[in-house]
């Protein structure tokens, strides 16, 4: 009978203890630009401190399953990530905006490479070998 009393405890403490742990969800979403116009494919969708991940498709669409009280980051090369709370969500829609110091970057590279002429190029190179000869003589 005291068996019987003690094992009756441990499988209601256990039963009580189930739902505390987070269930997991399938949380389902597009993302799309600020605009909401242009769906963004690619963008990384990524579990924070977890290990689940997805990336949108052609349509900007995501599907992935986490815990109910997960965070997910979304990231995408030009975009400024997000952090978004799940908080037991199943449909989660994200307009990203742009990462104006990244578009500036590729905007400087990309005048470099219009600009820069073969001739410049030789030029720059022989000042360079130039400096060099001068700093180790």
């Amino acid at each position: 009978m005291r068996r019987k009393t003690i094992l009756l405890t441990l499988l209601t403490l256990l039963a009580a203890t189930l739902p505390l742990s987070a269930q997991k969800i399938s949380v389902t979403g597009q993302v799309t630009d600020i605009f909401g116009n242009a769906p963004l494919p690619g963008v990384a969708v990524l579990e924070k401190d977890g290990s689940n991940h997805s990336i949108t498709d052609i349509d900007g669409k995501y599907s992935i399953s986490v815990p109910s009280d997960a965070t997910l980051v979304f990231s995408c090369l030009g975009m400024q990530e997000q952090t978004i709370a799940v908080n037991g969500r199943t449909t989660i829609n994200v307009a990203m905006t742009a990462d104006v110091n990244v578009l500036d970057d590729v905007l400087e590279l990309s005048k470099v490479d219009v600009l820069v002429s073969p001739w410049a190029v030789r030029e720059k190179a022989k000042l360079f070998a130039k400096m060099h000869l001068f700093v180790f003589f």
